[in-house]
């Protein structure tokens, strides 16, 4: 399911081709942002199982609304073919999604004691 481009870039320069070849490059950005979705939509529906709270409650709102936007976005971008104002968007969104998981991460932190001084 790999396309022969990449394939033969993969056996010309190994592993390199992981980083310098275009094709290969998007075609794991591709393939990485659709796993991604996937994963987090399961994460999402698995999460309507426990108790949380209205913070935790939000950031998956957030989180999983990012991740939508943000998969839409690079397909958007690449339909128009690639206009520097799409892909500065589209990084844009990388950088807010970053955000929005790292607050999704420390709102489901586990409590740390807090000794009393």
């Amino acid at each position: 399911w790999l396309p022969q481009l990449a394939i033969d870039a993969f056996k010309e320069t190994g592993f390199l081709s992981l980083i310098e070849n275009p094709l290969l490059v998007q075609f794991i950005h591709r393939w990485l942002g659709a796993m991604l979705l996937l994963l987090f939509i399961n994460y999402f529906i698995k999460s309507k199982k426990y108790t949380l709270s209205l913070a935790q409650q939000n950031c998956n709102t957030f989180l999983i609304g990012m991740i939508f936007l943000q998969f839409g976005l690079g397909i958007f971008t690449l339909i128009n073919s690639v206009p520097i104002s799409l892909g500065v968007l589209h990084q844009l969104g990388a950088a807010v999604l970053l955000a929005i998981l790292l607050i999704t991460l420390y709102n489901f932190r586990k409590p740390t004691a807090n000794p009393k001084a």
